[in-house]
């Protein structure tokens, strides 16, 4: 059985439990990596660079990935991927953190092919007669967010820095700037799946017409877009073809370690439509949106941003349990019983009490009360249902 190293520090002078994780406390690809290729591979967690190398330095086939717990990388990940290039240890990254602040020819990417993303958005936006765009929620901070951002920007000659909503103020300030201009929009693209939802959320209580008569584009294809209501549209690379092509790589890194310097994968992407596009399908076209030459500036230097905490706990929380939590979920939300659950399930009472205990605790709460009210706006229970019998069928 091969090793996967996933190392899981960024910083050297605090733990990783120390530090909340911007996305999720399980990266999604390498969990989907693990369940694909369990009887080819283990993943071995690591959390200090003493405990990695003492592990991997003696390893021929070790390869090592990081997993995002900040949002940039700092100067000790490049001294810890130049040491990891002194041993000839191969990294792996994912391009969602800042700009890499190294050579990257000491690293290989996974990344998504955000020409074939921006243009997927576009086309469906002309084909719909929706021309009127904003882009929300984003970060200059984040990689991948301004990575999105300037494709649409560079291809849709449209689109005003003005119409970019950025958070480096707060969600709040980045919110009811938008709030303001919303008329001028028919079409929202979210960096991300979980701006998003906290923008709509946000709505429902400002303006719930606007819901409805207007486009709100997801970025992500995460859980929480298809469970949520209205479910979020989202255009993405698929999660089982990142974890193929992180294998993928991960083989290739072992087997000819000494033959190249660098491997960058990118992703292609597919559009889902869902609620928030009026379920309409995406039609496939061929009409290319040739990139402009400008840029964006964005002020980058705020140390922190502020991020929309409980969506993000509660896809943190979706990517990392299984299908009976899941519908231990649905029964806690419809006001069952541990017992009624138990006797549901066909489990002991001490283990549903034990998985329920392992719930609150990843949503930072203590009573089922409280677990309710966190998820339940956020998980509707027929979207719910319809995954989970999908699921079962796998």
């Amino acid at each position: 059985i091969l090793a996967f190293y996933v190392l899981r520090f960024l910083n050297s002078t605090k733990k990783l439990s120390d530090e909340r994780s911007f996305f999720y406390h399980n990266d999604v690809i390498v969990k989907r990596m693990t369940d694909i290729y369990r009887k080819k591979l283990k993943v071995i967690d690591t959390f200090s660079f003493d405990e990695f190398i003492s592990l991997a330095a003696h390893d021929e086939e070790a390869v090592a990935f990081f997993i995002k717990t900040k949002i940039d990388l700092d100067d000790y990940s490049e001294w810890v991927i130049e040491k990891c290039y002194e041993k000839n240890i191969p990294v792996i990254l994912k391009d969602d953190f800042l700009n890499v602040p190294f050579n990257i020819r000491h690293a290989n990417m996974i990344s998504n092919d955000i020409a074939d993303k921006s243009n997927i958005i576009l086309n469906y936006c002309v084909t719909n007669n929706r021309k009127n765009l904003a882009v929300y929620g984003l970060n200059p901070r984040s990689n991948a967010d301004m990575k999105l951002a300037e494709g649409i920007y560079q291809r849709w000659t449209a689109l005003e820095p003005e119409d970019i909503y950025t958070v480096v103020n707060g969600l709040d300030n980045c919110y009811e700037s938008f709030f303001e201009n919303r008329d001028k929009y028919d079409v929202v693209i979210l960096v991300n799946d979980l701006v998003a939802i906290d923008l709509i959320e946000r709505l429902k209580h400002s303006d719930p017409e606007y819901i409805e008569k207007t486009f709100f584009i997801g970025s992500m294809n995460s859980l929480l877009s298809r469970l949520y209501y209205p479910s979020l549209t989202s255009s993405s690379y698929k999660q089982t073809s990142g974890a193929i092509m992180l294998y993928r790589l991960y083989e290739l890194c072992v087997k000819n370690r000494n033959d190249f310097g660098s491997v960058n994968i990118m992703l292609k992407n597919y559009f889902t439509s869902r609620d928030t596009t009026a379920n309409i399908p995406f039609e496939q076209s061929t009409d290319c949106f040739k990139p402009a030459n400008r840029r964006l500036n964005f002020d980058s230097s705020v140390e922190e941003i502020e991020t929309p905490e409980i969506p993000i706990m509660i896809e943190s929380m979706l990517s990392s349990i299984d299908l009976n939590d899941l519908k231990i979920i649905g029964m806690l939300i419809r006001g069952k019983t541990a017992l009624e659950i138990a006797d549901s399930l066909f489990m002991s009472l001490s283990s549903v009490k034990h998985k329920m205990s392992n719930l609150y605790k990843l949503l930072n709460v203590k009573r089922k009360k409280d677990f309710i009210d966190t998820v339940k706006p956020y998980i509707n229970l027929k979207y719910l249902d319809d995954y989970i019998r999908e699921q079962s069928t796998v």
